[in-house]
């Protein structure tokens, strides 16, 4: 494992990956990452999917057929839930 250097988080948690590095990773804005936590160590790898946009996309046409008419604010958590179970249940299936 080569060390890169530091980066400081921000106040709502982010940190900037270093240009170099997702340029020889090809990680584009709106890119997805797999972020993993081993012991004390988090590790972040480069989502294994054929294109974020094509995952987004299947996620619309299932949330659309599981939440046809969303009305209520107290349902966006049940959304946001559901997007999870969803991008996982997909991912898992692009491996």
């Amino acid at each position: 494992m080569n060390y890169i250097g530091s980066r400081s988080i921000d106040g709502l948690g982010r940190v900037v990956i270093p240009k170099e590095i997702r340029e020889k990773l090809e990680i584009k804005e709106n890119n997805c990452l797999d972020i993993y936590l081993d012991g004390d160590n988090i590790i972040l790898k480069k989502a294994k999917t054929k294109g974020n946009s094509e995952l987004d996309d299947r996620i619309k046409v299932v949330m659309r057929e599981l939440f046809p008419y969303v009305n209520r604010p107290d349902q966006i958590s049940e959304i946001i839930s559901r997007i999870e179970e969803i991008r996982k249940i997909i991912l898992d299936g692009m491996e």
